[in-house]
């Protein structure tokens, strides 16, 4: 009775000690934070620092941001790792599939891990924010999340992006810098008189 009770706490604390070692995977946005010019057309990178144990697979998730703000011209899979699938309903989801080939890695890993490139252009002046949403109906069936070799859904974080969008402003002159001029022409005039 006692080695029994012994094992299953064992068990317990290696379960525990695992999930605890697990790093959960980092996603963010490149640039985190901008300023733009309204009418401007400019992209942002969704990365993620994936832990090499196990490496993701595949992934999907709702982008989220104020589409009154920036509208999303499209999205790009070029120099990422994965197939991007991008559903521009609403809301508008990615996802990315590695498809295994022979001779290609079981997941992908690494630090500064490209996702998916997005296209914006500013619509008008403000701030919006760049965020990563799960739909749960889709998470339940996993088609949402971040999944690695073992199809197992893994833990991850997201740091949110901000865009401020403006007008360019055309510099002034300072007044500073108009002093001078003004204060020899008026000693010229004075000198004049």
């Amino acid at each position: 009775m006692r080695i029994s009770k012994f094992l299953t706490v064992a068990g317990i604390l290696i379960l525990a000690c695992c999930t605890a070692l697990a790093e959960p995977i980092s996603v963010y946005f490149s640039p985190g934070s901008s300023y733009k010019a309204v009418g401007s057309n400019f992209t942002i990178s969704i990365l993620a620092d994936i832990p090499q144990d196990p490496g993701v697979v595949d992934f999907g998730f709702n982008l989220v941001w104020d589409k009154s703000m920036m509208q999303l011209n499209g999205v790009s899979g070029a120099s990422s790792p994965w197939d991007i699938l991008w559903d521009s309903g609403t809301p508008e989801s990615i996802t990315g599939l590695l498809y295994p080939f022979p001779g290609s890695p079981e997941s992908e890993f690494g630090s500064g891990t490209l996702l998916a490139t997005l296209y914006f252009n500013c619509l008008q002046e403000g701030t919006s924010t760049l965020n990563i949403a799960l739909d749960p109906d889709l998470f339940a069936i996993g088609l949402h999340g971040f999944y690695g070799p073992d199809g197992n859904a893994l833990d991850f974080t997201v740091t949110e992006g901000s865009v401020e969008q403006g007008t360019e402003t055309v510099p002034e002159p300072s007044t500073l810098l108009l002093l001078p001029p003004a204060l020899i022409g008026l000693a010229f005039w004075r000198k004049r008189k």
